[in-house]
Order: structure tokens, then C-alpha cells, then sequence
């Protein structure tokens, strides 16, 4: 079938890879079956969804395809579409995971850092925190949608971006951040954003080292005080994030007046707790 497709790469970039192994499979099983089972999805005659069948079918133009047209009002859109159609497709990495839902988030709110480039300046606080009201909605929506929460979408927002930088930055590392072969935090990655492309090269090298060389080396380059603080962070971020999660899957929490004051009885004991340790470092 003779078809003329554009392929975005602001489009194929967002859509999980396929392992040479997955792709064998594929192009094994439509040549089997003599078409393509699922159909292309395009707008305005670009692929947004069938990038690998598309290129197939190109070695073979005796496979006969089907083409499904949608329709979005912009790129912004369409992006939106494809990072929701992944994530309720696919077996995901928590790291890809993140990384769809912060490119969903940038889409809906129609953020041109959702197109690698634009760097966040060494003092610009966290993204978000100065969203405007619709952009709080937006984040409501989706942690609904992904079983996450406000936190996690505002955080993974600042992930996507520094996942992409340090893509543009050297080609191949999102793939070695997102399959997890990197031993990258999330608070890594998302420094990303803010990082010089020297500094981020810094970075993959000191990743890229053996966990044993990577140890010693952090070992004698900082007080371990300072391993200490990445924990108490680490630390507080998990709390954040499990509560957070709760408080989304179980509603009644913060529905049920019974419910509510057993919440403020355990957000007293933590307050009480950050209230104390406030008071020994004035």
C-alpha cells in the first residue's frame, strides 16, 4: 500500500523504544499474519501512534494497513493523546511512567519546554509553583487518572524536562535514565533541568562508574554529612509521596470526620516532630 506518512520526531520521541528483540517479534508476527492487525493513527496525515508498524510495512509494501484519522486542535494536544494512550498501554518503567505523565502535564498546559531546549536558570525554583489556577485543575486530572497525586505530576514535570536536556545534551542517555540502566535519582534528573551541558556530562560520567567506584569517589569528594542529607531528603520525599498516594486512593480519609481527625492526629505528630528539630537549628 502505497501511503505518504510524515513521521514528527517531537511525536516518535515521547513513545516508548522497542528492544531489537520486540522489533524482530513484530515485523515476525504482521508478516505472519500478511497485515497489520492495528491500525496507523495519524492527524493531518502524521503518525501518532504506529511509528514501528508504519516503518515495517515500508520494507514490505505488499502488507496491507488500515489508517485511523483523530483529530486535535494542536501539537500540544496530540501529545497529550499519545503520553495517556502509552501509559494505559504498555508495561512501563516507574521511570517512564514519570516521564509520560510530566510530558502529559507540559502538553495540557501548552508549556514550550515541552520541546527540548529551554533550560531552567541555576535560582528558578521548582516549576509549578507558580502555575496559574487552571494549571492546578490540570495536575488534579491527571493524578486522578494515573493513581498519583498533585506532588508527584508538579514533580514529574521538572523530570521530563531534565530527562530531555540531558538527551539533548548526549544523545542516548533518556534511554539509559528511563530503562533504569542509569543509576539516576529522580532528584538527579530533574537537577538536569537546571544543569550547564558540561555539568551534565560531569554527571553521566560519575553515573556511568561501578557502584563501588562511584562510592568511594562521592566518599572523598564530600563530608558524609552530605550523603546524610540526600537521605533525610529521600526520606521525606517518600513520605510525601505515600501519603499523597493514600490520600488519593482512599478518599474517605479526608471525607469522613472520623477519618479526618485520626489524618490531623498523625500530621500533629510529624509537626511536632519538624517543630522540635526547627527549634535546635536556630
Amino acid at each position: 500500500m502505497n501511503v505518504q506518512l510524515t513521521i514528527n520526531p517531537n511525536f516518535e520521541s515521547v513513545i516508548p523504544p522497542m528492544t531489537t528483540a520486540e522489533l524482530v517479534l513484530l515485523e515476525d508476527n504482521i508478516l505472519a499474519d500478511g497485515k497489520v492487525l492495528m491500525p496507523i493513527v495519524v492527524w493531518n496525515g502524521t503518525i501518532i501512534d504506529g511509528h514501528k508498524r508504519f516503518k515495517i510495512v515500508g520494507k514490505h509494501p505488499e502488507i496491507q494497513f488500515t489508517i485511523t484519522e483523530l483529530f486535535f486542535e494542536d501539537e500540544y494536544e496530540a501529545i497529550a493523546w499519545i503520553c495517556k494512550n502509552q501509559l494505559g498501554r504498555r508495561n512501563l518503567t516507574e521511570e517512564y511512567k514519570k516521564y509520560l505523565i510530566g510530558k502529559r502535564y507540559a502538553a495540557e498546559k501548552k508549556d514550550p519546554g515541552i520541546y527540548i531546549g529551554k533550560r531552567l536558570k541555576k535560582n528558578d525554583k521548582q516549576m509549578g509553583q507558580n502555575d496559574p489556577p487552571r494549571d492546578h485543575g490540570t495536575r488534579s486530572i491527571i493524578a486522578q487518572e494515573t493513581n498519583t497525586n498533585e506532588s508527584y505530576v508538579k514533580r514529574a514535570d521538572l523530570y521530563a524536562r531534565g530527562v530531555d536536556i540531558a538527551e539533548a545534551t548526549i544523545p542516548g542517555m533518556k534511554e539509559e535514565i528511563l530503562s533504569g540502566r542509569l543509576p539516576a535519582t529522580a532528584e538527579k534528573v530533574m537537577s538536569m533541568a537546571k544543569m550547564s551541558p558540561e555539568e551534565i556530562k560531569k554527571l553521566a560520567e560519575d553515573l556511568r562508574l561501578p557502584k563501588r567506584e562511584r562510592k568511594e569517589k562521592r566518599e572523598k569528594s564530600q563530608p558524609i554529612e552530605e550523603s546524610i542529607l540526600d537521605s533525610m531528603l529521600g526520606a521525606v520525599n517518600q513520605f510525601i509521596g505515600t501519603c499523597g498516594n493514600y490520600l488519593v486512593r482512599f478518599p474517605r480519609l479526608l471525607e469522613d470526620a472520623y477519618y479526618k481527625e485520626k489524618v490531623r492526629g498523625i500530621l500533629n505528630v510529624a509537626r511536632k516532630y519538624l517543630d522540635e528539630i526547627e527549634g535546635e537549628i536556630k
